[in-house]
């Protein structure tokens, strides 16, 4: 039987239902106040599983949620509830959070700076070492579910959507529902194994979606031509290179390049090993000057050539930069060459001066 939601609606007796802020084909997600602690959170409704009447992916459901309240990281949204309703459909109660989807961001400004998709592949390898330690592989990794918002904690992205159908079957502590050949996931932001539905999906899977995410952030665009169909989609992920990024970017640092290559390769095992080393590998690439910028009011761009950041510093942004070069050597990134510094003039004029008095004095000492 089909469940009308609506602003008003108290579910489990403690959560009033206020606004609905989406909603996909299995659950729908709202602002609810907390009756009880009177404080508002996002409540999750598996209304859509429910209707599908599939017992396995309920149950599933139950235990995932489980699994994803045990990730502690402050780069994951926090599941801080977790039941059925009077309809016996289930609800995760989760934090509120304040910002936006990093692909509404995306979609208002198009590509980012390289500083600042640094610091989004940083925080959500974060997240994604916590949920890897428990064996927990996310599967739908895209910008959708990477949430950008500023708390007391200093996180910037927290991962969503953690523990929906996505844990291994260890966690989940039965068999997986998904069959060989079955998609799970959004095809555009797939691993080569993941669209050819392969069940043994690893934590790699995760790090080749960010890849793709990172692409995206860093130009604009996807790897892949899309085509007509997912048909399609699906034989260019598994067969074809993807897109060079320097074609869509052509000032980044080579070794970004690189770290793209090495993120979006279709052997699991010549991609990175773990988020950890794949945030490294990143921290490292763009460190390729040893440039330290402290910015004000907004980013930027540290592979702009130094006349474009030159303008931006005069037009408002505090800009503190000290390189690390040696005397005449060039900048690897924007082909510039460090002038040697001038070393200071005052020293020698005292010296002189000392001399020529020191000369001075010894003379008309003799001359008496």
């Amino acid at each position: 039987m089909a469940v009308e939601r609506a602003p008003g609606q108290i579910i489990a007796g403690r959560f009033r239902l206020i606004e609905k802020v989406g909603e996909g084909g299995m659950a729908s997600v709202w602002t609810a106040r907390h009756l009880t602690l009177n404080v508002d959170v996002a409540v999750k409704l598996m209304d859509g599983a429910a209707r599908a009447g599939d017992e396995g992916l309920l149950k599933r459901f139950d235990q995932e949620a489980k699994a994803a309240a045990a990730i502690q990281s402050p780069h994951v949204v926090k599941i801080l509830d977790f039941g059925h309703d009077a309809s016996k459909r289930p609800y995760l109660v989760m934090e509120l959070l304040q910002g936006e989807e990093l692909e509404e961001r995306l979609l208002r400004e198009g590509a980012m700076t390289l500083d600042l998709v640094r610091r989004i592949v940083r925080e959500t390898c974060k997240g994604l070492t916590a949920a890897h330690a428990l064996g927990i592989v996310h599967r739908d990794l895209k910008p959708e579910n990477l949430f950008l918002v500023k708390d007391p904690d200093g996180a910037t992205v927290k991962i969503l959507d953690f523990g929906i159908a996505r844990a291994t079957p260890e966690i989940a502590g039965h068999a997986s529902i998904t069959m060989t050949g079955q998609l799970v996931g959004t095809p555009m932001f797939m691993s080569p194994e993941q669209a050819l539905g392969r069940r043994d999906l690893d934590l790699r899977s995760d790090l080749y979606s960010l890849g793709v995410v990172a692409f995206r952030c860093l130009t604009g665009q996807l790897p892949y031509e899309e085509g007509d169909t997912i048909g399609e989609l699906i034989v260019s992920i598994s067969t074809k290179e993807p897109i060079e990024i320097t074609k869509l970017r052509p000032n980044l640092p080579p070794r970004v390049v690189a770290w793209m290559r090495k993120a979006l390769d279709k052997s699991p095992a010549k991609r990175f090993s773990s988020a950890r080393e794949m945030s490294d590998a990143l921290d490292a690439a763009c460190d390729v000057r040893n440039l330290r910028v402290t910015i004000s009011g907004f980013d930027v761009d540290d592979t702009m050539p130094p006349a474009d950041q030159l303008a931006e510093a005069r037009s408002g942004v505090l800009l503190d930069a000290t390189a690390a070069l040696p005397s005449g050597s060039p900048d690897s990134t924007t082909g510039a060459t460090r002038r040697p510094q001038r070393r200071a003039w005052w020293p020698w004029l005292i010296a002189i001066t000392l001399i020529v008095t020191a000369g001075g004095f010894a003379a008309w000492v003799k001359l008496r």
